[in-house]
C-alpha cells in the first residue's frame, strides 16, 4: 500500500517530466496538441457559459410567468354581475393570442348575460401553482389549482368548487399574457 501511494504522489512529477520531454523532442507536434487542447477548453467554457445563461433565463421566465399567473388568472375567473361589463376591456388586456378573442366572446356572450340574470358574484383564488413546461424563455405552461366561491340571488350559502386549469403564459415585450386557459 505504501508503494502505491508513493507512486500516486509522484504521478504529477512524472506527468510534468513526460510533457517537458515530449515538448523538447517534438516541439511542433506538442505545440499543435497543446493548442488544440486550449481551443477545446475555450469552446467548452463558452458552451457552459451559454448553457448557464439559458438556464438562468428559463428560471427567470418560470418565476415571472408564475407570479403574473397567480395574480391575473384569479381576476380573469372572478366576476361580479354589477361590474363585469365595465371591466371587460381591462380584462382583455391580460390575455393574448387567439385566447383574447375566445375569452372576450365567452365573457360578452355567456358570462355577462348569465351573471346579470342570476346576479352572480364569483371569487376565485389560486390554491396551488406548479410549472409543467417551459417551452422557451418566452412561453411557460403552468398547472393551477383554483378555489371558487359563487353566490347568486336567493341563495343563502355560497357554492364552493375547485378546479384545475393548464395555463399557458406568453411573453409579449416586457409583459406576460395568458394565451391559453384549459380545464384539466
Amino acid at each position: 500500500m505504501g508503494r502505491g501511494l508513493r507512486w500516486l504522489g509522484l504521478l504529477p512529477v512524472r506527468a510534468y517530466r513526460s510533457v517537458v520531454g515530449w515538448y523538447r523532442d517534438r516541439p511542433r507536434q506538442a505545440t499543435r496538441v497543446l493548442g488544440a487542447g486550449a481551443v477545446v477548453l475555450a469552446a467548452l467554457a463558452v458552451l457552459f457559459t451559454v448553457l448557464q445563461v439559458q438556464n438562468m433565463r428559463t428560471d427567470s421566465a418560470r418565476n415571472e410567468a408564475r407570479a403574473v399567473a397567480e395574480e391575473v388568472v384569479p381576476r380573469l375567473l372572478s366576476y361580479d354581475h354589477r361590474s363585469i361589463a365595465d371591466e371587460l376591456d381591462e380584462r382583455t388586456e391580460q390575455v393574448g393570442g387567439r385566447f383574447r378573442e375566445d375569452y372576450t366572446s365567452l365573457v360578452r356572450d355567456i358570462v355577462i348575460p348569465a351573471s346579470n340574470r342570476d346576479q352572480l358574484v364569483t371569487q376565485t383564488s389560486a390554491a396551488a401553482v406548479g410549472t409543467t413546461e417551459v417551452s422557451s424563455p418566452g412561453q411557460v405552461q403552468l398547472m393551477m389549482f383554483l378555489n371558487q366561491t359563487s353566490t347568486r340571488a336567493g341563495q343563502d350559502q355560497p357554492t364552493l368548487s375547485g378546479s384545475r386549469v393548464r395555463v399557458t403564459m406568453e411573453q409579449d415585450g416586457d409583459r406576460w399574457l395568458v394565451s391559453a386557459l384549459d380545464p384539466v
